[in-house]
């Protein structure tokens, strides 16, 4: 008794598809053998009207936002609707039958910026109204102009554009159905763990697209507006870096006597920052322009190079003898140590809050700071580094040339208030010169001039040099006042010699007298 009405309900249900598959079989037939239809003319060619095309898309997934290619791909629904009146039916059976995408016109719509394009599923739906459905599900790698300034914080709008090949707007035009481009809202849905969607916008343009057609073009640009999720860049990356650049504040701490802690410390922290550089560069194309991940680096390698500055300062001091310079290098470090550390979370504050014109400005201030605090040591060292530069051009002139010796009596020569003192001695001599005091004046000539040296060495350096002539100045000087002295001592005993001599003869006027000998007759 149960089984006969189940069997007939079975058996209506098979004749009825069974009809419904006859009518669109008769419809389809119909429609391409009675009404003389064309796939490849459009619809309203004759009444000269162009044919609107409704563009709709759903957005599936969006991945792969490659800044090295500049390119995205992209899952998508691309829903096409227009009308053919060509295609229209009239049955009870169906409202709509589905039919062989290549058996009616589609519009050649193309992606004006796609790269490749792999269709999974394709349907085409005929209403009875002549209305046509055209679906498809699109793989699509789509080429995409990406600012990265402001990478690892960067917003991104990857656009999809739709043109027609051949037709221009007097044959065909196109809206967006149902006035949005895109639906259901893809920020509801749509999740990435690199991405988040914050907006679409979806808008029709009219554009000429060859020279030699001045007709324009429709162009149907959908854009989705994604912004990067920087929780990675900032945990993994900036945070590290951070830590890494406070460690080398703190190195400030460290003895200015313990230099290979010091100088381990600076330079494993310089090296470090610079792997990470050609690290994080990988991911990114090679731009003409620095991103703000880039500019972070480098504001971190500037302030760790300081601590390499500043202990060769401080050491340069230290290693001084003088008691002053090295109480000036420990001032400097413990300068350092107390204001590297707050310096550096300032300068981080105002990176991220203005920009880094505004960090190199505050950097700046503080080294005015640090000069301003030891400007008489800033003075000192201008002025040895105006010396040595100035030795280093005197030095560079003069080389090559190689020094003469000197002559003895020019050394000898008696110059300034020698010369007068010889002068007076020559006077009160009278001319009048003995054996004995010739003999006496060549003596101590011969002591003072084996004191006197012979040459200039070659290659000696500016304060030596400058040494050897003040000591050579100071010699001549001494010869020729110990000269004048050592004659204006002896003239005296000379001159009362001969007077005594004429008044009484001597006996032995044809022997020589020895030297300061007396005569008999005293």
């Amino acid at each position: 008794m149960t089984v006969l009405p189940v069997f007939g309900l079975l058996l209506c249900l098979f004749f009825s598809q069974a009809r419904a598959a006859v009518d669109t079989d008769v419809v389809v037939n119909w429609i391409l053998n009675h009404s003389k239809y064309d796939n490849l003319t459009r619809p309203f060619l004759e009444e000269q009207v162009p044919v609107q095309i409704a563009v709709q898309f759903r957005l599936n997934h969006l991945y792969n936002v490659d800044a090295v290619t500049n390119t995205f791909s992209i899952d998508v629904f691309t829903r096409l609707h227009w009308t053919d009146p060509r295609l229209a039916f009239n049955t009870t059976w169906r409202k709509t039958i589905r039919v062989a995408p290549e058996m009616v016109w589609r519009p050649d719509l193309v992606y004006y910026n796609g790269i490749t394009a792999q269709t999974f599923a394709e349907v085409v739906e005929i209403a009875s109204d002549g209305t046509v459905f055209w679906g498809r599900q699109q793989l699509l790698t789509m080429a995409a102009s990406l600012d990265l300034h402001e990478f690892p914080f960067d917003q991104q709008t990857v656009t999809l554009v739709l043109v027609s090949l051949s037709y221009d707007t007097v044959d065909l035009n196109t809206t967006l159905y149902q006035g949005a481009g895109v639906f259901p809202d893809p920020i509801a849905y749509f999740k990435s763990s690199v991405w988040m969607m914050t907006g679409t916008t979806s808008t029709v343009n009219h554009m000429q697209l060859r020279e030699f057609d001045p007709n324009p073009y429709a162009f149907t640009r959908v854009s989705f507006n994604i912004t990067r999720q920087f929780d990675t860049y900032v945990v993994k990356y900036m945070m590290l870096l951070g830590f890494l650049v406070f460690l080398s504040a703190l190195s400030y701490c460290i003895d200015a006597g313990s230099a290979p802690a010091r100088v381990a410390c600076s330079f494993i922290l310089v090296v470090a920052l610079a792997a990470f550089n050609i690290y994080v560069s990988k991911d990114l194309p090679k731009l003409s322009y620095a991103t703000f991940m880039d500019q972070y680096v480098l504001v971190c390698f500037a302030y760790a190079l300081v601590s390499v500055f500043e202990y060769a300062t401080v050491n340069y001091f230290i290693t001084q003898p003088q008691k002053e310079l090295v109480t000036i290098g420990k001032n400097m470090d413990r300068f350092f140590m107390f204001t590297a550390p707050p310096m550096w979370l300032l300068v981080l504050f105002l990176f991220f809050i203005f920009s880094t014109g505004t960090v190199i400005a505050m950097i700046v201030v503080w080294l005015v700071w640090l000069a301003f605090g030891f400007r008489h040591v800033v003075l000192a060292l201008s002025l040895r580094f105006k010396d040595a530069w100035e030795t280093f051009v005197t030095r560079h002139m003069s080389r090559g040339h190689r020094s003469e010796s000197v002559p003895l009596q020019d050394l000898a020569a008696p110059t300034g208030g020698a010369a007068a003192g010889a002068a007076v001695a020559e006077a009160v001599l009278g001319g009048a010169t003995t054996g004995s005091n010739t003999a006496n004046e060549s003596d101590a000539s011969d002591e003072l001039i084996a004191d006197v040296p012979v040459a200039i060495e070659e290659d000696l350096d500016d304060e030596d040099e400058e040494a050897a002539a003040a000591l050579a100045d100071s010699e001549a000087d001494a010869l020729s006042v110990r000269s004048v002295t050592y004659l204006v001592e002896e003239e005296p005993a000379s001159q009362e010699i001969p007077q005594t001599l004429s008044s009484s003869p001597n006996p032995n006027d044809g022997d020589p007298q020895l030297p300061g000998a007396v005569p008999d007759s005293l």
